[in-house]
């Protein structure tokens, strides 16, 4: 077991590298840790809320709860906030994170001009459930719109949504970063990736957790 900055990683959390592997909570925020120490530099424009604290947010149902779990992020004076989505979060209430289990992972982006929205890799008529619910949890500075459904590239199989989470949340991150107004973001599409496989993107955050972690 390994840290790098506020993220855990072990053993067991690695093999899920492997291709079918279901990547869990510990590796998305693995990689939500290296975007903003090695990518964003630290921009304090910049907020990426762990798997975690989402959850939980999501699960508090209260804004009292949830404005005091973000506290330390002070989301008003952020101009990008970057969430990954766990649907676990919008079901029954359960004490144990630990022991949630989810059966999807989508991308919920907050930008000061486009507003909320939704990224997801699987087909889906309307915004998920836990996106609109944690979107209307999050203390921000103004009342958020409603959530947006954009276009995503789409996994192929049952395990590749955290996969594509990771990649899409590196493709916003540096259309902000180019652009902090992001005039010309209204989705992604598959070439917009930094990536060009889930296999790929599974192969560098191996080499990333290796070098980080030494795991």
């Amino acid at each position: 077991m390994r840290d790098y900055g506020d993220a855990t990683v072990t053993q067991e959390d690695v093999k899920l590298l492997n291709t079918g592997g279901w990547l869990n909570d510990a590796l998305v925020w693995f990689f939500e840790e290296y975007l903003r120490v090695e990518v964003a530099n630290n921009d304090p424009r910049v907020c990426f809320v762990s798997p975690n604290v989402a959850f939980l947010v999501a699960q508090s149902r209260s804004k009292e709860i949830a404005a005091e779990l973000l506290t330390s992020l002070n989301l008003p004076e952020k101009k990008l906030i970057l969430v990954p989505v766990n649907d676990a979060g919008d079901g029954p209430t359960q004490l144990n994170y630990d022991t949630a289990v989810g059966n999807h992972w989508s991308l919920l982006v907050i930008h000061e001009r486009t507003g909320p929205c939704e990224l997801s890799s699987v087909e889906a008529r309307s915004v998920s459930a836990a996106a609109r619910l944690i979107t209307s949890l999050l203390p921000v500075r103004k009342t958020l719109s409603n959530v947006k459904l954009l276009r995503s590239p789409k996994q192929s199989n049952h395990s590749d949504c955290g996969v594509y989470v990771c990649a899409m949340m590196e493709t916003v991150l540096q259309s902000f970063l180019a652009d902090d107004q992001m005039q010309e973001f209204n989705g992604i599409a598959e070439e917009d990736l930094p990536y060009s496989s889930p296999a790929i993107v599974r192969s560098e955050m191996r080499k990333l957790v290796r070098e980080k972690c030494g795991v």
